[in-house]
């Protein structure tokens, strides 16, 4: 990585390594009687480093996220071929 300064120091460059991870899932149970349930799930993960460089320090950051979520629904006939289906 490099860093431009805009006062005319001479740039600074150090490394830097960063890890990314991500994963996600959808369980869908079908439809019973017009209900429906689904549970979506995902997680992330990023780690940074970076090496110390003049005027700055060594850096380090870590980043993560868990979601899960619950999803159902339910589906009611209001005639003819139109099918009202709302979700939380």
């Amino acid at each position: 990585m490099t860093i431009a300064f805009d006062d005319g120091t001479d740039p600074v460059s150090t490394d830097l390594s960063m890890q990314l991870g991500a994963r996600g899932e959808l369980l869908k149970q079908d439809e019973a009687g017009g209900m429906g349930l689904a549970v979506r799930a995902d997680a992330f993960f990023v780690w940074m480093e970076s090496e110390k460089a003049s005027n700055s320090a060594a850096t380090s950051a870590n980043a993560s996220r868990l979601r899960l979520v619950l999803e159902g629904g339910c589906s009611f006939d209001v005639g003819g071929s139109t099918v009202v289906r709302p979700a939380l």
